[in-house]
């Protein structure tokens, strides 16, 4: 009986935990491409460009039924009194009931506008893809966002992985001290000098690991996961060739990128505005009809008969102060703005180009420079190794030396960090849409 129990117990804790492992399990080891996908999915902003959308979609429904007839019922009644009336003859004559009642439909119809209808209904519609190159601009950041706290913390983990290795390597040569002083060639100040180096090491590991801790809590608030849900990552630095030169780029950004469309759509709304406020002052052409039935016409004012009109009618506007020249002058001075905004936005992009191509070299410079520095600094403390061995080197030599190659390590790792970092901003220059292409 107590077996059954405990193994019912265990049955619950179980349950109890499935929950928490499903949830965790679809968060551990994450890719870059995992991450980009999860950092535009559901976001706060996003939502709100989505709902932009729809209450544009709606905007550009409801002008859409300005090409709809307007009906209109009514219904009234009315007592009057003194009733009109005269006497013929001795007999009296009633020209109007005492009860009025009267009922109508009414049927307003637009029947040519010279195009105002369709400008007001492009203007909206162009307001719609304002919203969407707004969210490809969110999307955009929030994909690069992710890209700089991804390997911002595989940048930490190998930094961290260089700091262990350094310290095994002081493991080992403690050891060697260990003997030496056993064998009277070494003193304790050899083993408490590396014992403060590896002191200094498991310091800079604290900062390294408080590092990727702030960073995993930014990821998590990034692809919206619990702050207490452990998030592991998986990849490496990934190094493609950037093949196009400057002026490619820049006709490459000028045709995707979603700050250009966006300011084309300002500016093809501009003009939409300005091509609606030149339509005020044409006429409009609308026709007007109605059905109903009332009392009060003779020979029998109480008895209630159909009635009906249709009619015709043409608004022309005649003079309203010269408002609407006022207004286009207007318009044309807000498109003005927008192009200048374009020529400046133009700028702007290509210096990002130059300046993310000039980061991308700089950095691959580096990355040859720091391999080479690896290979000597491996050397340099081959030797003083042997030379410390033989009672040649010193303590602070083999120290030192340690120091230079975890040194070159870490700049070669920064050095792939910021390449591949600079790949990124290349992209991101040239307006790719990396949460696409990943």
């Amino acid at each position: 009986m107590k077996k059954i129990i405990l193994y019912f117990q265990i049955l619950i804790l179980l349950l109890i935990s499935l929950p928490s492992y499903s949830q965790n399990a679809g968060k551990d080891s994450l890719t870059i491409k995992d991450v980009i996908k999860l950092s535009v999915q559901n976001r706060p902003l996003i939502r709100q460009k989505e709902e932009e959308f729809r209450a544009a979609q709606s905007r550009v429904e409801q002008q859409r039924s300005s090409y709809m007839p307007n009906v209109e019922g009514g219904a009234s009644y009315t007592r009057i009194g003194p009733i009109p009336a005269f006497a013929f003859f001795g007999e009296n004559f009633e020209l109007a009931p005492a009860d009025n009642y009267d009922f109508h439909v009414f049927v307003h119809q637009t029947l040519y506008d010279f195009g105002k209808r369709d400008s007001q209904l492009n203007l909206v519609q162009s307001q719609i893809e304002s919203i969407l190159d707004n969210e490809e601009i969110i999307k955009s950041d929030l994909s690069n966002q992710a890209v700089r706290i991804f390997y911002g913390i595989l940048f930490l983990d190998k930094s961290i992985a260089v700091k262990d290795t350094q310290s095994a390597s002081l493991n080992e040569h403690l050891t060697i001290t260990d003997e030496r002083i056993k064998s009277g060639t070494a003193t304790d100040y050899d083993v408490l000098s590396t014992k403060t180096r590896m002191t200094e090491i498991e310091n800079e590991k604290i900062d390294l690991m408080n590092e990727k801790n702030k960073l995993a809590i930014a990821l998590k608030e990034l692809i919206g996961v619990e702050r207490k849900i452990p998030v592991n990552i998986k990849g490496n630095f990934y190094l493609p060739v950037i093949s196009s030169g400057n002026d490619s780029l820049m006709n490459i950004a000028i045709s995707q990128r979603s700050e250009f469309k966006l300011a084309f759509d300002y500016q093809n709304t501009a003009k939409l505005q300005k091509q609606l406020i030149g339509l005020a002052d044409r006429p409009v052409v609308s026709a007007d009809a109605g059905y109903g039935i009332k009392n009060g016409y003779e020979p029998n004012i109480d008895a209630w008969r159909g009635n009906w009109f249709l009619g015709v009618s043409v608004g022309i506007p005649i003079f309203n102060g010269n408002l609407t020249n006022k207004r286009e002058n207007e318009a044309e001075i807000n498109i003005g703005i927008i192009d200048q905004r374009i020529d400046q936005l133009k700028d702007n992009v290509s210096t990002e180009i130059y300046q993310s191509l000039s980061d991308l070299k700089s950095s691959m410079l580096k990355l040859s420079t720091t391999q080479r520095q690896i290979e000597y600094a491996k050397k340099s403390l081959e030797r003083v190794k042997a030379q410390y061995q033989s009672g040649s080197g010193t303590n602070l030599d083999v120290l030192d030396a340690e120091t230079a190659l975890t040194q070159a390590r870490l700049l070669n790792i920064q050095a792939l960090y910021k390449s591949v970092l600079g790949y990124y901003a290349v992209k991101k220059a040239a307006g790719d849409k990396i949460y696409n292409t990943q």
